[in-house]
């Protein structure tokens, strides 16, 4: 018990100076991830030297970490969540004891649960952001408009909706989340638990990734952007809009912005695309308005503490 306790009191006090800092300064420091895993692995060593620990749960610790290290790795390339996020989910699953996923323990891979309930948090947060929107702004919009103008508004947001059907950047999505999702069952399931592919298990974790990719960029292209002046463009700031064709076709410049990242926007990408603004007398430009997904894994894990298991297991 007392193990399970000096776990939790690190984890608290490196979670909350990682989400301040992070809210603050949208940065979450090598050096905190650094501490949090010392003063874990000092804990580690103390508690087998105690007694309190044995060569099992160190080999159980060790897989899950190098597991954990994988699948964000694949989450942060495939650009799910930045680079910060992805290390302090790394050192929240190297510190979260066993204890907490003993109603539904995974052997080599236990803090998969805590992953589901991080995005199964953040994307059901997401689904009712986006209902109420679209309720307030339908009902809204019903008071003051005729049956006429309202039928006229309800094929605008069909026809909305086939167009974004139609676009490819959002089949791509889909397809990019499907193959996170794929390959994440394949790992779990060939190499790790040895067992056979399941069609409906594969299709079911394909599925729930590529929609929670489109739904978030829906979610951000409907209601996450605002318009700033593009003299206060900063790093760390995402951009929401697509480069304008001009610039697209000036390839000097396109290869010195090189990739957008989730981390945001580098001091060199907001001097270019700044200049470029500046040029053509652009004054405006597209951001989102983001939230630390720090506070997100934060909220996962202590939803895990609270209940060890996942969000689907408590609602079904």
């Amino acid at each position: 018990m007392i193990f399970n306790y000096l776990f939790l009191g690190v984890i608290l006090l490196v979670s909350l100076v990682i989400c301040w800092e992070d809210i603050q300064h949208k940065k979450i420091r090598n050096k905190l991830i650094l501490i949090g895993l010392l003063l874990g692995a000092i804990l580690f060593g103390g508690s087998y030297f105690l007694g309190w620990i044995n060569n099992y749960y160190l080999k159980v610790v060790f897989f899950n970490t190098v597991i954990a290290i994988v699948v964000s790795f694949l989450i942060w390339k495939m650009g799910f969540w930045p680079a910060g996020d992805s290390k302090y989910f790394i050192l929240i699953a190297f510190l979260l004891p066993i204890h907490y996923y003993n109603k539904s323990y995974l052997e080599y891979f236990p803090s998969f649960i805590l992953l589901v309930n991080i995005f199964i948090l953040f994307v059901g947060i997401i689904l009712v952001k986006v209902i109420y929107f679209n309720s307030r702004s339908f009902i809204i919009f019903s008071a003051k408009t005729n049956r006429g103008e309202l039928k006229q508004k309800f094929f605008q947001v069909v026809n909305t909706l086939i167009v974004n059907m139609q676009n490819v950047s959002n089949w791509k999505k889909w397809g990019k989340g499907m193959l996170l999702g794929g390959m994440m069952y394949f790992i779990l399931s060939f190499f790790i638990y040895k067992r056979s592919i399941d069609l409906v298990p594969f299709f079911i974790y394909s599925t729930a990734f590529g929609l929670f990719d489109v739904i978030f960029n829906f979610y951000n292209q409907s209601f996450a952007k605002k318009s700033i002046d593009i003299i206060n463009l900063q790093p760390k700031m995402n951009l929401a809009d697509e480069f304008p064709s001009d610039l697209k076709k000036d390839k000097e410049r396109i290869e010195k912005i090189g990739k957008l990242r989730p981390d945001g926007l580098d001091k060199q990408q907001v001097r270019v695309i700044k200049e470029y603004y500046i040029s053509k007398d652009l004054k405006q430009i597209y951001i989102y308005k983001t939230i630390p997904f720090s506070i997100w894994i934060f909220i996962g894990t202590v939803i895990t503490i609270i209940f060890q298991r996942n969000i689907i297991q408590i609602i079904l």
